[in-house]
Parts: structure tokens; sequence; C-alpha cells
């Protein structure tokens, strides 16, 4: 995934970044089989994949410009319902799905519903032209208010995940902050760096009575 780290201000007197602070996931990478997507941006379709609110301090370093970020642990909200409706629309309907010749793809929920329930095809099963039409009219706004109803169902999933995902920088690793201008002027450009990133310290628990979990650890940078 890629993202946003927000810092919603500047630290106090203690270094101290306990404003609104949030880590936003929108931009999925991924290879499978003969699907690679590199950079796919959910926001492009409506979507978002995670966020949570983190809090933090920034400290002293001899790397960088000598400050360092380090971020607490704290859970992320997942939109697994949004992450599902972008899956279904994207690979799964085109896929599975043959909507006859010199028809439109079926790449979004609504048109699954239209698919699923052809209007056209009972409007003409009915012999009588003006009731025909007025079934079709019907059925067409009915289609249309299930594929809404199926949407919002769909993407209102989400899960709050602090309870057994959380995501922190280590104690002992807190990320860089750099100034690349020159010359420097004490602003913010970089944290950490593309070929030696920041580590997350992730852990799951997939398990209510397990009271660790387990390690799920990642890097990032940000620019």
């Amino acid at each position: 995934f890629n993202g946003s780290l927000i810092i919603d201000g500047e630290p106090d007197a203690n270094g101290r970044l306990d404003g609104d602070n949030l880590l936003e996931l929108y931009e999925v990478e991924f290879e499978f089989q003969t699907i690679d997507f590199a950079g796919v941006d959910l926001r492009n379709y409506g979507y978002n994949a995670a966020r949570g609110d983190w809090t933090g301090a920034v400290g002293f370093s001899d790397v960088g410009i000598n400050y360092t970020l380090a971020i607490e642990s704290f859970g992320l909200e997942v939109q697994y319902g949004e992450i599902l409706a972008f899956v279904l629309e994207r690979f799964v309907f085109p896929a599975i799905i043959d909507p006859g010749p010199g028809e439109p793809p079926v790449d979004s929920l609504e048109d699954f519903v239209g698919w699923l329930i052809d209007c056209e095809s009972i409007a003409n099963g009915i012999g009588n032209a003006t009731f025909a039409g007025i079934v079709q009219s019907v059925c067409d706004g009915a289609t249309a208010g299930l594929g809404a109803l199926l949407r919002d169902q769909l993407t209102n999933l989400s899960g709050d995940t602090s309870s057994f995902f959380q995501l922190q920088t280590p104690a002992d690793q807190a990320c860089p902050l750099f100034d690349t201008d020159t010359p420097f002027d004490n602003e913010i450009d970089r944290i950490g760096e593309e070929a030696d990133q920041c580590i997350w310290q992730g852990t799951v628990r997939f398990d209510q009575n397990n009271p660790t979990g387990d390690d799920l650890n990642g890097t990032f940078y940000a620019r």
C-alpha cells in the first residue's frame, strides 16, 4: 500500500505530536499471476483501503537533520468493504461476466444488478406494449435502487483493527527526518530514505487468547 502520513501541526515544547495525525492508505501495488498493478489509486474509484490516527514525538539524532520521528502504537481501521467492492468491479465482474456482443462491460455493482435482473427481457415477455413499458420502467428503477443499496451496504463495512493489528516505529529505531534543500531551510522534505527505509513494527493478534500477537513488520518512507 501507498498513502499519506499526515502530521497535524508543529510539535509542542516537549517534541510531542498529539494532534489529529493520520495515516491513510489508498494506493495498491500487487502482482498476482498475470495481473500486475503498480500504484492503483483506490480514490480514483471512490474508495479507500485503511486509515488510522496516531501520536508520536520528534527526537534528536545524528542522522538527517538531527531529528527523528517516533510513532507510537496505533490501530488501523480497514475499509474491507471498499477493498472488496474495488476487487469485484475491477477484476471479478469483468473476468466472469460476458455482457454479450456490443454491450458495455459489467464493471460496477450497479451494472452487476442490472445484468443479474434483465429488465428488458422481462418486459419483452409481456404481450401488451404499454404494460411492458411500465414494467420495464419500474424494473429499471428497482434495479438501480438495489444497486445503490448493495453499494451502501458493502462500502459501509469496515473494521477497527486496533484490538488485533497495531503499527508503530520501534522504540530504538525512530525514523530520521531530512531537509534536502540547499541551503537548508529547516523544513522537512523527506521522512526516511527509499534505499534505507524506516521500520513499521506491526503486531497481529488472530486469537483473543494470544496476549502479544505475532510480528508483521514492514518498511516505509515519505516524501
